[in-house]
Parts: structure tokens; C-alpha cells; sequence
């Protein structure tokens, strides 16, 4: 819901800006809705897109994102237009002998409805975990390394309470500890952000959490080695 919301938000103020012949603006559109899909979208349906089996979550994962590539080669048309094509082609014209022979002859996307709650919402979760990356950096702790614990303020515990899995996984954390009215951050935690939007992480790395890290280290090389082989993740 989501991805479609943004998708949708995205075409309407691609359109809008094209009525205006403002195309720097219609481009910067398309390049936080690409950064979001690839960032967000992809990345957090990973478990999605790989289990094995063909059960109905995993194929809904694959439509939300084949409908996002479509249109975004539509959207993207006017600006790239070679890429956009062979988008198309790849993407719908090698499964619709039906189709229109080019993305260029298509009709152009009309916006669908907009969850505009959720896109807030979501917005809110995503500058959590940027300043939870920044706390790490600061502290010297690489995403890889598990962490106790965070402390988040700014953000609505509804909100935590609906989409808190994506704060945990993204920023790497075992607990969420929502601020108390007027609290400040623990003292010794890596802190990042101002005014109403903090994340503060606990930095302190039990026995525990470390064996956790290297394990997460070793994985990671190994994944470099099997690049480097020339492998595939199913090899």
C-alpha cells in the first residue's frame, strides 16, 4: 500500500510539473520515488521476494513492484527515453504480444488514490532510521553490529506500534523504548537529531552481541567471496 501510494503521490506531481514545464521538478520526483523503491521497497521485501515457494504474500510483493516498474517507464519516458523503452519492452511487451509496440505510444499514467496518512507515516519511520544511522556512525558501530537497544522520541507509539519492525531491522536493534514526555536521552548513548526527533542508541556491546556481530561479519564475506566467484545466491 505504500509503494502505491508513492507511486501514485509521484505521477501526480510528475504531471502537475509537466503542465507547468517545470522539468527539473518532475525529475526530482522520479528520483525520490526510484531512491525509495530501491531503498525501502526492495529492501524490506527481500525475505518476500526470496522465500521459497510461490504462497500469495510473495506474488503480491512481485506485482506491487512490477506495477511500480511499468509505470515509472512510462513516467520516465519524456527523460530517458531509450531506457524507458527497453524498460517496456522487458518488462511488458516480452509478456503482451497485445500491448502497445512502444512505451511511447502508451497513454501516460494517471494517479491513483493516495494514502496520504501511511506516506506520513512511513516518512516519519524512514528519518528514524537515517538518524539511527547517523548515532552508529558517530559511535563507530557498522549496521552489521546488533545492538540492545534504541530510544526514539518524536515519533507516535501508533506509529511505532504499526510499523516498529521496520525501525528494528533497518537500524539493527533488539528493543524500541519510546520517550517519556519531557525525557531526555539515556546518558552514555550515541544520540542523533534535534528538536522533536531524536534516536539514541545504546552502544555498550555484550559478549552476546558481539559473537551476533561476527556471525553477521562472516556472512558478509562470504557473500563478497561468492561474488567475486561469480556465483549465485542459489549456487
Amino acid at each position: 500500500r505504500w509503494a502505491l501510494s508513492r507511486l501514485h503521490a509521484t505521477t501526480g506531481e510528475v504531471r502537475a510539473a509537466l503542465d507547468d514545464y517545470d522539468t527539473p521538478r518532475a525529475v526530482r520526483a522520479l528520483e525520490s520515488l526510484i531512491d525509495n523503491l530501491s531503498t525501502w521497497y526492495v529492501r524490506r521485501s527481500r525475505r518476500r521476494f526470496w522465500r521459497s515457494g510461490g504462497d500469495a504474500d510473495k506474488a503480491a510483493a512481485y506485482a506491487t513492484l512490477h506495477t511500480c516498474l511499468v509505470d515509472l517507464s512510462h513516467l520516465l519516458a519524456p527523460f530517458v527515453p531509450f531506457l524507458a523503452e527497453a524498460l517496456y519492452q522487458n518488462l511488458v511487451r516480452a509478456h503482451d504480444p497485445a500491448a502497445p509496440l512502444s512505451v511511447h505510444l502508451d497513454v501516460f499514467p494517471e494517479p491513483g488514490p493516495v494514502d496520504e496518512a501511511l506516506l506520513q507515516e512511513m516518512a516519519q519511520v524512514q528519518e528514524a532510521v537515517s538518524l539511527g544511522r547517523a548515532a552508529r556512525r558517530a559511535a563507530g558501530r557498522k549496521v552489521r553490529q546488533p545492538l540492545a537497544a534504541a530510544w526514539v522520541r518524536g515519533v507516535d507509539a501508533a506509529i511505532l506500534e504499526r510499523h516498529g519492525e521496520h525501525l528494528l531491522e533497518e537500524i539493527n536493534v533488539k528493543a524500541l523504548r519510546l520517550a517519556a514526555p519531557g525525557e531526555a536521552p539515556p546518558p552514555g548513548w550515541a544520540v542523533a537529531g534535534e528538536g522533536p526527533l531524536q534516536v539514541a542508541l545504546d552502544v555498550e556491546l555484550t559478549t552476546a552481541l558481539r559473537r551476533e556481530g561476527l556471525g553477521r561479519e562472516l556472512v558478509r564475506q562470504i557473500q563478497e567471496a561468492r561474488k567475486a566467484a561469480g556465483l549465485a545466491v542459489t549456487d
